[in-house]
């Protein structure tokens, strides 16, 4: 082999990485982008519920609000979560159980329309307390993410992760047990 051939050789060697760095580079790029888009959509939909969720205690939202804000929640979810970053894929079932526990069956109408019509619970103080905690805590860490952009955030909690821990907690549907 001469020398001349050698050279040639290299040439293609750094030349068939030049290419693939690059093309590497901007498919992590596209991945960042479409998460990020996910975890815009997700925050969007998590905000309507908190916006509902916010003032419940003064004044408490009728039925047919919450179905309705619980069938938007999981359909956009629904359709962005495959997207989002691994950490971020049990929101949607964090705010459900958040909100089912404080609201009872229309909470549950984004799952089942069976589960929707069920009455709700009546209101409860501290099961609303956790419920808006929770949701003000996913809505900041949301907003967090998108603001860090491609730094690392932190991630989120799940509602069943999430402090307080001093406070007790029922199961995913606990609330069933709360009805009469």
């Amino acid at each position: 082999m001469e020398l001349s051939d050698a050279f040639s050789a290299l040439a293609l060697v750094v030349s068939a990485i030049g290419l693939y760095l690059p093309t590497r580079q901007r498919r992590g790029d596209q991945v960042a982008d479409v998460e990020m888009a996910a975890v815009a959509a997700s925050a969007e939909a998590t905000h309507d519920v908190y916006d509902l969720v916010r003032h419940a205690d003064l004044m408490r939202p009728s039925d047919e609000a919450v179905r309705s804000v619980m069938i938007r929640f999981e359909a956009q979810l629904l359709r962005h979560e495959p997207q989002l970053p691994r950490d971020v894929r049990d929101l949607r079932r964090s705010v459900r159980a958040a909100m089912t526990n404080w609201f009872g069956g229309p909470a549950a109408a984004g799952l089942d329309p069976a589960l929707g019509q069920m009455p709700s619970t009546p209101h409860d103080h501290h099961w609303w307390h956790l419920c808006e905690g929770y949701l003000n805590y996913a809505c900041g860490s949301l907003q967090y993410r998108q603001a860090a952009g491609s730094r690392r955030p932190r991630p989120l909690r799940s509602y069943e992760q999430w402090p307080p821990e001093d406070l007790p907690r029922e199961p995913v549907l606990g609330w069933l047990s709360r009805l009469r």
